[in-house]
């Protein structure tokens, strides 16, 4: 009597337990176990969910044979498509608990023992949660005995294939030192549900909210997130924010980030190209050198000698009597004052001259050398481009054809040299690596 008494109470015990996900969700579901091909069931679906709020889906997969259409939805959008059934709440209902129920009607013909499961997706604590239906056997018969099979209905939406994009855009913010706006371009059809977006940001940097359309903004440890419970209701949309880098940032910094969106119940991410801000270290100037490449990339710091300038000592020269000394002034190749935004490519830099013939012997450098005196530095220049991709490709050859690794682009407005995204700005032209 005890013995069976023992076995009571632990299948009492088996039969109330209730699994609980995270915020204490519980999802379960009531549906036949058995029914006739060609006939219609029902399948309700009920939620305890506490104070839950906010944007939530419920999906499932079902066979082709069989369609679905809605009884009661709670609020929440259905639709079934591909054989996949959707509901979607942009808020969930007020109770603590409700249901919501759906008809599927089995084709003629068909039999068989189908496993039917369910998924529940929802936000806690800014976090996409799932809680799994638990998965019942549904037996389908004919009047005739025929061969069972086996096929699951899935609790999730395979991935589609869709055309996502996301691409940033960086620049920098006049007026202001060492301060960005990042700008995320979107394109999203068919995307309406949970998504987000994050974004590395190297050290050094501070962002701050500039334009979430309608996401919640945040910014910690060095991790800028935009988290939509349902996404913006068009096919595009930009989102932004402000980065401020500290006075002591220099080199190269890297952006990187992913927009990650629900396909079904399944997170499915879009990986954002890498962006590159280039800070020249403090070289004296009012405002330091910034490159930006959005798809990436490395520069080098070019206060360094592009090439290495190496002057053989005079022969000594007879002694001759002294003549009166005559202040006499160094005559060099100074490029003319120029009125509009030009670019020039810089192959050395150094302390001592040199004779403008040493490039053209040195490296088969075959063009017109200028002098310039700049910073306490001589620096050795040609070309003059009105259009910075020109000297730009001019540079590349200088690179593959000369082999001055290190020769890069300086940029000039009206004669007095300025850096290249002041000039890129004024002239309202692009950067190109």
């Amino acid at each position: 009597m005890i013995k069976y008494l023992i076995i009571l109470l632990n299948i009492i015990s088996l039969i109330g337990i209730k699994v609980l996900f995270p915020g204490g969700i519980s999802v379960t579901s009531d549906m036949p176990e058995t029914v006739k091909a060609g006939d219609e069931f029902v399948i309700t679906v009920r939620i305890e969910k506490g104070d839950l709020s906010g944007f939530a889906k419920f999906t499932q997969d079902l066979p082709k044979t069989f369609t679905a259409s809605l009884v009661n939805g709670s609020d929440a959008t259905f639709s079934f498509k591909d054989n996949k059934v959707k509901f979607i709440w942009v808020a969930l209902p007020l109770d603590q608990d409700f249901s919501f129920s759906y008809k599927v009607k089995v084709d003629v013909g068909v039999a068989g023992n189908f496993k039917v499961g369910g998924v529940f997706a929802y936000i806690f604590d800014n976090e996409k949660q799932t809680a799994e239906l638990e998965t019942k056997t549904l037996r389908v018969g004919t009047d005739a005995p025929v061969a069972k099979t086996e096929e699951p209905i899935k609790g999730y939406i395979e991935e589609e294939i869709l055309d996502i994009k996301c691409k940033r855009t960086t620049s920098v913010i006049p007026g202001l030192v060492n301060t960005f706006k990042v700008e995320l371009r979107i394109d999203k059809p068919e995307i309406n549900g949970f998504a987000k977006v994050e974004e590395s940001i190297p050290d050094g940097f501070y962002a701050s909210e500039l334009d979430s359309d309608e996401g919640i903004f945040s910014f910690e440890n060095q991790l800028v997130k935009i988290l939509w419970m349902a996404l913006p209701d068009k096919k595009q949309f930009i989102v932004s924010y402000k980065l401020t880098a500290k006075n002591d940032v220099h080199g190269n910094q890297k952006i990187s980030g992913v927009f990650s969106y629900l396909m079904g119940n399944e997170s499915v991410k879009y990986f954002v190209a890498a962006s590159t801000i280039f800070i020249e270290r403090d070289n004296g100037e009012d405002v330091p050198t910034i490159i930006i490449a959005d798809d990436g990339g490395d520069f080098k710091e070019k206060e360094v000698a592009a090439a290495p300038l190496v002057v053989p000592e005079p022969e000594p020269e007879p002694e001759i009597a002294p003549e009166p000394e005559v202040e006499v002034e160094t005559v060099a190749v100074i490029p003319e004052p120029q009125t509009d935004i030009t670019y020039k490519v810089q192959v050395a830099a150094g302390h001592k001259p040199v004779d403008n013939t040493y490039f053209a012997k040195k490296y088969n450098l075959q063009e017109d050398i200028s002098i310039e005196n700049h910073q306490g530095w001589i620096k050795y220049t040609f070309g003059d481009f009105g259009v910075y991709k020109d000297c730009r490709d001019k540079r590349n050859v200088v690179w593959d054809k000369n082999k001055i690794s290190d020769a890069f682009v300086t940029a000039y407005n009206a004669g007095k040299r300025i850096t290249v995204q002041e000039a890129l700005m004024i002239s309202n032209q692009k950067w190109y690596n």
